[in-house]
């Protein structure tokens, strides 16, 4: 093999690793933009609910997210459907961890069983261990996004190694 194919291989691949890693470290910033996204809906539902008692639709009046906006949800709810509905529905193409995932899903599932105080106090609950979830994902995301970088580059570099 011609020593400018390894050449261009080794660029190849090298750029190929970079290119995955950025795309990681976008879906990482876009999984929790759509986290906090979620997080401003719950405690906007709170505030709905204190002031006036408004039905979900109602909900999504005043409320702007690009991420909710974008995998369908705010549309969805604000078009009639159920609150879980419309986040099953949307479920595909939310960025959420497994964690989240399974905690609006109870929240959303259980909406509207109760009194309007009930309402607003199981409102701030789950907003509250939401903002957890929030805050361990704020920790974790540059450490995650380092070790996928460091990852992928010594990857490529072991595989560079392989082809000289």
């Amino acid at each position: 093999m011609s020593p400018y194919l390894r050449i261009f291989g080794s660029v190849l691949i090298v750029l190929a690793a970079t290119v995955v890693a950025r795309g990681y470290s976008r879906y990482c910033e876009a999984r929790l933009r759509t986290l906090e996204g979620f997080l401003s809906f719950l405690l906007h539902i709170k505030g709905e609910i204190k002031r006036t008692l408004t039905t979900p639709e109602g909900f999504v009046r005043d409320f702007k997210c690009e991420e909710l906006s974008e995998c369908g949800f705010l549309s969805a709810v604000g078009s009639g459907e159920p609150l879980h509905g419309a986040f099953l529905s949307s479920l595909p193409k939310l960025k959420l961890g497994i964690n989240a995932r399974e905690l609006l899903s109870e929240f959303f599932e259980g909406f509207g069983k109760d009194y309007a105080e009930g309402e607003r106090i199981r409102t701030e609950s789950y907003a509250q261990k939401l903002e957890r979830i929030a805050e361990s994902e704020r920790e974790s995301l540059p450490k995650n996004v380092k070790l996928c970088r460091a990852l992928l580059l010594a990857g490529a570099l072991g595989l560079i190694i392989l082809i000289i």
